[in-house]
């Protein structure tokens, strides 16, 4: 969870949490973030999950405190934790990131894209057995037929 998360202190909010994207009722978390659910199982699954942000840091020659004021941060505490991937960065600042670094955040951030790629297909995989085992009559019978076909487009 990010250090920002209202879970530091919940008694005081309710609502998304613009940091996680976590659902808090006062105390009681409703929904956890899908990145909250990619981000645990990648850390059971490695212990250093790899990115290239470090790596592209340095081929610039950039400092940490550096690298932090062109995205707009205070401090390079974050640029530190992305690096160490020990928080997400938000998505404005994984565009940042492309953008000074001039590369996909997918090649950026490849341990991540691959593992949310594998989480997405299954998904995919899950919806498309749904499909296939659902009536074939019915007022939602053309809408299922479309997202199959849209389904057997897809490359994978």
């Amino acid at each position: 969870m990010n250090r920002g998360c209202i879970a530091q202190n919940p008694a005081r909010h309710s609502g998304l949490c613009v940091y996680c994207d976590c659902l808090w009722l006062g105390t009681l978390k409703i929904k956890t973030s899908y990145f909250e659910i990619i981000f645990t199982a990648m850390q059971h699954k490695s212990k250093s999950v790899p990115n290239r942000i470090y790596a592209a840091r340095r081929k610039a020659s950039l400092t940490q405190r550096e690298l932090a004021m062109l995205i707009g941060y205070i401090d390079e505490g974050s640029v530190a934790r992305h690096e160490r991937f020990n928080s997400l960065p938000p998505f404005l600042i994984a565009l940042a990131y492309e953008v000074i670094f001039q590369a996909p955040v997918g090649e950026l951030f490849f341990g991540l894209r691959d593992t949310v790629e594998g989480v997405v297909e299954e998904r995919i995989g899950d919806l498309r057995k749904v499909l296939e085992e659902s009536d074939g009559r019915g007022r939602l019978a053309t809408r299922n037929a479309r997202k199959l076909e849209w389904l057997s487009t897809r490359r994978t």
